[in-house]
């Protein structure tokens, strides 16, 4: 079964084109789920630094809806693995944080914020961890 970052790369065509390529060289293990959304942050900030006008929006619906729906287990996937993941790899390579948010839908944002949160230390990692491993709903 594909590992959760491929179905959401699946989501956006040339997102899947480049998660394709790395699945073929060997450098994403279906074993390892947090590397792989780690993989798939890096194949984002990679595709909107060559495409800044890129349109995510059918991905981002997509980890929208998982995200909506999760249980605890996967909301720390796509929260922590990801989308943290996202926010580390743009700083590091000096993209605002606020570029992300035209994909952001409510459950995605309210995550973002959190994460924004926990690292700016308006809240605490404790608050942040109980975010995370909260049902949705």
């Amino acid at each position: 079964m594909e590992p959760l970052a491929g179905q959401l790369a699946q989501s956006d065509a040339g997102i899947r084109v480049r998660w394709d390529e790395r699945v073929r060289s060997g450098d994403v293990d279906p074993d390892l789920p947090y590397v792989a959304m780690g993989t798939l942050a890096t194949l984002l900030v990679d595709a909107v630094t060559d495409e800044p006008a890129i349109d995510l929006s059918n991905l981002f619906r997509d980890l929208e809806r998982r995200l909506t729906e999760a249980l605890p287990a996967t909301r720390n996937l796509l929260i922590a693995g990801f989308l943290e993941d996202l926010q580390n790899l743009s700083l590091n390579r000096g993209m605002p944080l606020a570029s992300w948010r035209r994909w952001l839908g409510p459950t995605t944002g309210e995550a973002w914020s959190m994460i924004e949160g926990m690292w700016s230390g308006s809240i605490s990692p404790e608050q942040f961890n109980y975010y995370v491993d909260r049902p949705s709903g």
